[in-house]
C-alpha cells in the first residue's frame, strides 16, 4: 500500500468458532489503520466484526469453515464474511442491540441469507481527519492547535 493510494485485499478462510474472531479482528484493523482510521474507529470496525462474524458463525453448519473477504482501497473498506448457511425456518438477523450497534458505527452493512450460504458484510470510511497526506503523514497534525 501507498501513502497516497492504500489498497489491500485479504482473503482468508478460518474454521467455524469464536476462538478465530481474532484473526479476523487483526486483519481488519491492520488494513483499517493503513487506510488512515484512528484508534476509535479501529476499535468500533473490531465491534462490528465481533458482530457480523458472530451471526454468520451461529448460523452456519459447525463444520463449515468461514470466509473472509477484506478490500481495502482509498478510503473504504469493505468486510465480507461467508459461510454455508444452517437450514433454518427464518433468515437469520442481528438481534436488535447488535444491529443498533453496527448501525451507530459503520454507514453500510447488509445480511444477506440465499442459496444456502449466509453472507454478512459491511462498509466503513476512513474519517477526513485521520486520512494519510501524500508524504505520508497523517492530516490530524495539520489541524490548528489550542494552547
Amino acid at each position: 500500500m501507498s501513502a497516497n493510494h492504500p489498497e489491500g485485499h485479504v482473503t482468508m478462510t478460518v474454521p467455524n468458532g469464536y476462538i478465530h474472531l481474532r484473526l479476523i479482528r487483526l486483519v481488519v484493523a491492520s488494513l483499517a489503520s493503513d487506510l488512515g482510521f484512528g484508534y476509535d474507529e479501529v476499535e468500533d470496525l473490531r465491534i462490528v466484526v465481533d458482530e457480523v462474524a458472530q451471526l454468520v458463525m451461529e448460523s452456519s453448519l459447525p463444520s463449515s469453515p468461514v470466509v473472509v473477504d477484506v478490500v481495502a482501497k482509498g478510503t473504504e473498506l469493505r468486510v465480507v464474511v461467508v459461510a454455508n448457511a444452517l437450514e433454518l425456518d427464518t433468515a437469520p438477523a442481528l438481534d436488535v442491540l447488535a444491529a443498533e450497534i453496527v448501525r451507530s458505527l459503520v454507514p453500510v452493512h447488509e445480511v444477506v441469507f440465499s442459496d444456502g450460504k449466509i453472507e454478512a458484510s459491511f462498509e466503513s470510511y476512513a474519517p477526513a481527519m485521520h486520512r494519510r497526506n501524500e508524504s505520508g503523514s497523517s492530516n490530524e497534525s495539520e489541524l490548528p492547535r489550542n494552547g
